[in-house]
């Protein structure tokens, strides 16, 4: 029997990874991916800032050099939005 859940108060309040298996490699990447796209929306926010408050909301710990790496690939308007088109969830490839 299936429970149903009537919260109507419940939120999600941090990002559900653990629900697929995801290479730390694939989180970093979705993590630039999503921080590209906000920077495109809003290019007023800080990218580092989003950045690092996007890490800290996933438990990703990351030293300094990859970091840059990182903002480097957020801000970078040479590389794809996604890296891996047509993979991911659901798809035949």
């Amino acid at each position: 029997m299936t429970e149903r859940n009537d919260d109507t108060e419940a939120t999600q309040d941090a990002p559900l990874l653990e629900q697929n298996d995801r290479t730390v490699e694939d989180v970093l990447d979705g993590i630039v991916v999503q921080t590209r796209a906000d920077l495109t929306r809003s290019p007023q926010l800080d990218p580092r800032e989003l950045l690092r408050d996007r890490l800290s909301d996933t438990g990703a710990a990351v030293d300094e050099d990859t970091f840059e790496v990182l903002v480097q690939r957020a801000t970078s308007v040479d590389e794809p939005s996604d890296p891996q088109p047509g993979v991911g969830p659901g798809s035949t490839q």
